[in-house]
């Protein structure tokens, strides 16, 4: 069988959870004797936008392929978009000929690549790791770093416009979108807060803005209506976009190479007890909430290992300054074959995420290797981690609950391996590969 994933980017170009997890899950997938081209967007300089170059990647036991596209920068959305990544993606599904087409996700690609496929009457799913179906913020997260409820058209086009508001910012860099306290000024501040909560009369541009959340929702719900079948990574996860989509979907949890990780077990804690942090250095992770537990955390009692990279320079400089400032080890941006290693040298992973991240894939990734956890609280951690058997759990940006969490860990030495032996490993990767296998065959021909 021959199988066309398309994803939002792969290692080495792009390396949040779910980049790394379309390229494992090639491999897992060629492994398991199935033909995996992938289709990706990135930038490939020198080319005409839309351009497509083709390269090999895997092993000689996991071959596969993937296909780059180069997409225009995110302005340029709209019909003519559309039908440019529409033939671009037809084009590729000409050249490859696929049975099935798998979509981790479409974020850049939209509905044009859906569209080429049922041209052609193939087969097709979407698996859905994030809210980008019903959200034009796949992270729910308001430029004040407060949730935003996707349920209500004018709390996302104000998301909308205060993300256009620090636009005019230079200062800010590369913000994605977020901004901490102490980052504008006064009046600045004042002006953004009216935006995300002030009356609406007074928010220059909203109307537009919602125009824009129900055209973007209009396409999430016919991506959902236009693939065979639709599956969500977590039951929450499911549970938030079946009301918003208007169609049943299913619960496919994402796979870890648990074999590949599982070989730190058993393991022996440090003195002092290394609490560490993986993966990407971007204001809505809280990096800055552990630096500041950690600073308050009495002299000599736990170091902080921080590994992770990002594209938000002015934060990312902040909290390197920061880490030194309280004797935090920066290790700076990891491949994804050295996460094994990394955690073998921690006792602890910390993921202070203030917003309501579905299945972060760094946490399962340290379960798998035997390392208990501490997260900030949300619906969707407590579906990963069980409070006082394998994890802790401190309220979602609340500085002094972290702290007291890690208090927990450094003066209850019991308490570390009583989470050690709670952990079970998570679903394997090539349990996931497996099912999807039996996926591609019952679809519809």
């Amino acid at each position: 069988m021959r199988v066309a994933l398309i994803a939002n980017g792969l290692p080495p170009h792009a390396r949040t959870g779910v980049e790394t997890h379309a390229a494992n899950l090639a491999g897992a997938l060629a492994r398991a004797g199935i033909e995996v081209e992938v289709f990706a967007p990135r930038p490939l300089e020198g080319l005409a936008p839309y351009a497509q170059r083709r390269e090999s990647r895997g092993s000689v036991d996991e071959p596969w392929a993937v296909t780059w596209i180069h997409l225009p920068p995110p302005e340029a959305s709209g019909r003519g978009h559309e039908d440019a990544v529409r033939r671009a993606f037809g084009a590729f599904l000409d050249s490859e000929r696929p049975d099935v087409v798998h979509f981790e996700h479409l974020l850049g690609l939209g509905l044009g690549a859906l569209k080429a496929a049922n041209e052609r009457n193939l087969p097709s799913l979407y698996q859905a790791h994030d809210f980008y179906l019903i959200s034009d913020c796949p992270t729910l997260c308001a430029p004040d770093m407060s949730d935003l409820d996707a349920t209500q058209v004018e709390s996302l086009a104000r998301a909308r416009v205060g993300r256009e508001f620090l636009d005019g910012f230079p200062h800010l860099g590369d913000h994605h979108g977020w901004v901490r306290e102490g980052d504008l000024d006064g009046p600045s501040a004042s002006r953004l807060d009216a935006i995300l909560h002030g009356p609406s009369a007074e928010v220059e541009g909203l109307e537009d803005a919602c125009a824009v959340i129900m055209d973007w929702q209009a396409m999430g719900r016919a991506i959902a209506a236009g693939v065979d079948r639709c599956y969500a990574s977590s039951p929450r996860l499911l549970a938030r976009l079946q009301g918003g989509l208007g169609r049943a979907l299913e619960c496919r949890p994402a796979g870890i190479d648990v074999q590949a990780l599982a070989s730190g077990w058993p393991r022996t804690p440090g003195k002092p007890l290394r609490f560490g942090f993986l993966g990407g250095i971007g204001k809505h992770k809280g990096l800055h909430l552990l630096l500041d537990a950690v600073e308050r955390l009495p002299e000599g009692q736990a170091t902080l290992q921080i590994h992770g990279g990002g594209t938000d320079r002015i934060y990312l400089e902040q909290m390197r300054a920061r880490a030194r400032a309280v004797g935090a080890d920066w290790h700076g941006a990891y491949r994804a074959e050295e996460v094994g290693r990394i955690l073998e040298g921690i006792d602890v992973l910390v993921a202070p995420s203030l917003w309501v991240e579905n299945a972060p894939f760094v946490v399962m990734e340290a379960l798998a290797a035997g390392c208990p956890v501490v997260v900030a609280r949300s619906e969707f951690m407590l579906e990963r981690v069980r409070e006082g058997v394998d994890g802790l759990v401190f309220e979602r940006g609340d500085v002094d609950s972290l702290l007291r969490a890690l208090q927990r860990l450094v003066t209850e030495p019991e308490l570390l391996a009583s989470l050690q032996a709670g952990i079970e490993p998570p679903l394997a990767l090539e349990s996931e590969a497996q099912g999807w296998t039996e996926s591609y065959t019952d679809l519809p021909a």
